[in-house]
């Protein structure tokens, strides 16, 4: 029983039609992936999503030395939660026609 199932032309013809097919694959992925990134206006939609964000942040940084001289560092991090809006309208952009 050392043959196998499968001639070893229809094995490496069935590894080369996958292997074609998965860079089929891919190819069509990327082109429709470029197409939309190229059809995105995308610094639109962050405007969009920025526009009237209101983020409230507090650092505190404290530095103190060890007893081997060395600077350590402590950083403590607060904010007000994600996702608040500020209910007033935020302002218009500049138009450029200022000076």
């Amino acid at each position: 029983m050392s043959e196998s199932l499968f001639p070893r032309e229809l094995a490496s013809n069935l590894a080369s039609q996958l292997v074609d097919a998965r860079h089929g694959l891919v190819n069509a992925i990327a082109i429709e992936v470029g197409r939309f990134l190229r059809q995105a206006d995308i610094a639109s939609e962050m405007r969009k999503v920025l526009a009237g964000l209101n983020v409230e942040a507090t650092i505190q940084l404290r530095f103190s030395e060890d007893k081997n001289g060395n600077i350590q560092s402590e950083m403590n991090v607060a904010h007000s939660g994600p996702g608040q809006r500020n209910k007033s309208k935020p302002p218009a952009p500049p138009t450029g026609s200022e000076e």
